[in-house]
């Protein structure tokens, strides 16, 4: 989220930044992850493993946050490979893990190699985007605060959703959890092949468009690209739904009183992808113009009408019906969006 903030920033404005303040401020908070992640596992938490666990998270976190900028600082200069492939440090680790003879070690060593791998990663992006950074205390300092906490909130808020639906979920008949995640399962590896062609590519296209003659033209075929490819993904979900009971059979699961909830569970969820796609769309395009505040407001209406229209229609139709207001709730959000896209388009030609 935070990469996904900076990136428009670093597009409109080629000066260089003052990052000593925030990679203190990733300081602060990579130690406060790792003090409450020592505090929450719990066990002996200032024993030498339990301390190396909060340092290793502690570096994680830190490490995460400082090559976020980095990340987009390279990603507005169409450098999209190294920031991808920098993640493939953390094989390195994992493997040496995996193939370590006769035992594996504990499991701290696998935590410090991750550690290390993100600290490498961290430092190496930095290295890559240093002419867009002032290792000083002088110039324009990053504007994280008023750019990144608002998606971050936005996110969080969003991410209540199927916490909540799990809830509504867990006070009905038994098994409605189960029927309720096994659905969410299915739709969430869907929607995030489907959500692929919203990423930073598109960001830093609609970042470049704004203002410029082609903005118009642009914008409308980013707006009939993203529809037509959220339709036929939901074509490819509402096939998948029909073609289950088939599937299941070659696993020899013929249960069909319990696949038939998951069905319709998962029927209902895949009726708003075409919003959850056009959403990151929409999102993306009024994050450009300057409206991530509103990313906020409008999170937090889609998740109170899901949860009030869950608690409405689970009692009626069980869990199809939290899949039903999720989905629904989704296009509340997608409606907002537009409407904060039309009300600038009319007050700019005004």
């Amino acid at each position: 989220m935070v990469v996904i903030a900076l990136v428009p920033d670093f597009v409109y404005d080629h000066r260089r930044r003052g990052i000593l303040g925030y990679i203190g401020w990733t300081a602060v908070a990579g130690l406060t992850a790792g003090v409450v992640s020592a505090t929450v596992a719990g066990g002996p938490a200032f024993s030498p493993s339990g301390l190396a666990g909060a340092a290793s998270i502690a570096v994680m976190g830190t490490a995460g946050m400082l090559a976020a900028p980095a990340a987009a600082a390279l990603y507005a200069a169409h450098r999209y490979l190294a920031p991808g492939l920098s993640w493939g440090l953390r094989l390195l680790p994992v493997s040496l893990y995996l193939l370590w003879p006769n035992r594996p070690p504990e499991l701290i060593w696998l935590l410090a190699g991750l550690a290390l791998a993100d600290a490498f990663r961290a430092a190496a992006l930095l290295w890559l985007s240093r002419d867009r950074f002032l290792f000083a205390r002088r110039g324009e300092s990053l504007r994280f605060l008023s750019t990144a906490l608002p998606l971050i909130l936005a996110a969080a808020i969003a991410g209540l959703s199927p916490v909540v639906a799990r809830w509504i979920a867990s006070l009905g008949e038994a098994g409605g959890v189960s029927t309720f995640e096994a659905a969410d399962r299915i739709y969430g590896a869907i929607a995030s092949a489907a959500s692929t062609g919203t990423g930073s590519v598109l960001l830093v296209y609609l970042a470049r468009l704004d203002g410029t003659p082609q903005e118009r033209d642009g914008w409308r075929w980013v707006l009939v690209a993203s529809l037509a490819w959220s339709l036929a993904w939901l074509v490819i979900s509402i096939l998948l739904w029909a073609l289950m009971p088939t599937a299941a059979s070659w696993f020899g699961a013929q249960n069909a009183a319990a696949l038939g909830p998951i069905r319709n569970t998962y029927l209902a969820l895949t009726l708003g992808l075409p919003a959850f796609i056009m959403t990151g769309v929409l999102g993306r395009r009024l994050l450009t113009q300057g409206y991530a505040r509103s990313l906020v407001t409008m999170a937090t209406a889609g998740m109170t009408f899901m949860a009030g229209a869950s608690a409405i229609l689970y009692p009626l139709v069980g869990t199809p019906g939290i899949g039903l207001s999720i989905a629904l709730s989704q296009y509340l959000v997608a409606a907002l969006m537009i409407q904060k896209l039309i009300r600038r388009r009319v007050k700019c030609e005004s």
